[in-house]
């Protein structure tokens, strides 16, 4: 298949972006042109391009707004929201550079700006959590035809690892707005805004996240939505933590997409086995491993952004404390029950042939088989494989595709 970059890392950040064009998310050329100007595949000239390319959007969006055309604008400033996410994506390697901050915010204020043209059904949730905190979100309410609604069902749609809440528009609220459903997006600890402007860090037990957004709907929003038909979904991590969140008896359907089962696992098998042996016996010093991490970071960039990402999102120093923080998120319970056998609701799994990330034979088929307690009525599994059928980790590059699977099991099943 044809590559954009040498690297597959940067290839599927890069189909990442073009792919949300299916949702408005990005314009063809405009990506192409961020592609062909890249003198080099490195963070700086990935920041350089798309910052370049999200200022000139945004450009494109007042012209369109002095100029009275709103849904030109509204198009634009989503792009251009989108475009801001996606330069500061490789500068992870170093958390304390400011550009983090600024383009997530310039990324937030354009997409919101987007939302006030026209009439859209697009409202801005502050959730509360511990301590006095909000958490930042969005609920989604679908338009009929005639302009009145019956209450729309609700898909509560989970951030994951390295996403934002406004991305998350492109990748599956899109679809579901035009299918008659109603969404929650949020970003919890460790996520997006929340990460980088509270300094919240993730945690495993994530149905206590989402319980309080359910928390939140139910105090504040029972009137507007069928909180009886409600689903949880996610992606990649986003699907751990929907499994998570579907044992709270409020959730009615789970779809977990591309997720993992133990990702201490996954990571661990990334290394060779005698040396993570001898790390947990404690034979080699947490030094040790993190010297010998560190030369794997040095030959390996996308190495080198997982375990400086890892260590900035669970809040750690070292690359030891972060793969040790890692056998925390897991589906086997630490006294090896499995969490899987607490969801009574019905559920939506799917794997990706092409990961580079959760090979599905240990992570999708796993989660599937140890949920012996549903029916077959009750559970699918869907591994895709080539880029056309949604090969690529969370089904990237196949939004449609995706679409059609979602959302014809969610009709069935809530």
């Amino acid at each position: 298949m044809f590559q954009f970059f040498k690297s597959p890392f940067y290839n599927f950040e890069f189909i990442r972006v073009l792919g949300s064009s299916t949702a408005q998310g990005a314009e063809i050329g405009e990506c192409l042109e961020a592609a062909f100007s890249m003198k080099a595949e490195s963070p700086g000239e990935w920041f350089r391009v798309w910052h370049e390319m999200a200022l000139r959007v945004k450009s494109l969006a007042e012209k369109a707004e002095t100029m009275g055309d709103y849904e030109g604008a509204r198009l634009a400033f989503l792009r251009c929201s989108n475009y801001f996410r996606a330069s500061e994506f490789f500068l992870h390697t170093t958390p304390q550079d400011p550009r983090l901050l600024d383009c997530i915010e310039q990324s937030v204020a354009h997409f919101r700006k987007a939302w006030t043209f026209g009439d859209h059904n697009v409202e801005t949730l502050d959730i509360p959590y511990v301590n006095d905190t909000k958490l930042p979100g969005y609920l989604y309410t679908p338009r009929s035809v005639s302009g009145s609604i019956s209450k729309p069902p609700v898909i509560i749609l989970q951030s994951g690892f390295d996403n934002t809440q406004e991305e998350l528009y492109f990748y599956l609220v899109a679809g579901a707005l035009s299918r008659g459903y109603a969404v929650v997006t949020f970003e919890g600890p460790g996520q997006g805004i929340v990460l980088r402007r509270e300094n919240l860090h993730l945690r495993p037990d994530w149905e206590n996240v989402t319980g309080r957004v359910l928390d939140s709907l139910y105090s504040t929003k029972a009137n507007h939505l069928d909180l009886s038909k409600t689903a949880v979904a996610g992606a990649s991590m986003g699907a751990y933590f929907a499994l998570r969140s579907a044992v709270d008896p409020r959730i009615q359907a789970c779809i977990a997409i591309d997720g993992f089962y133990d990702l201490y696992e996954v990571t661990t098998s990334r290394i060779p086995w005698w040396f993570v042996n001898l790390w947990q016996a404690g034979a080699l010093p947490d030094n040790i491993f993190n010297n010998t991490v560190a030369l794997i970071q040095r030959m390996n960039f996308q190495s080198d952004w997982e375990i400086n990402h890892a260590m900035w999102t669970f809040g750690v120093e070292s690359a030891a404390a972060a793969v040790r923080e890692m056998q925390r998120y897991s589906l086997r319970e630490s006294d090896g029950e499995e969490y899987l056998s607490r969801i009574r609701c019905p559920v939506f799994v799917t794997g990706a042939a092409d990961t580079l990330y959760f090979p599905p034979k240990d992570n999708a088929v796993k989660i599937f088989a140890n949920l012996g307690q549903l029916s077959a009525m009750q559970k699918e599994l869907w591994i895709a494989e080539g880029a056309t059928d949604g090969g690529f980790q969370a089904k990237i590059g196949a939004t449609g595709l995706l679409h059609q699977r979602v959302f014809g099991w969610l009709g069935k099943h809530l």
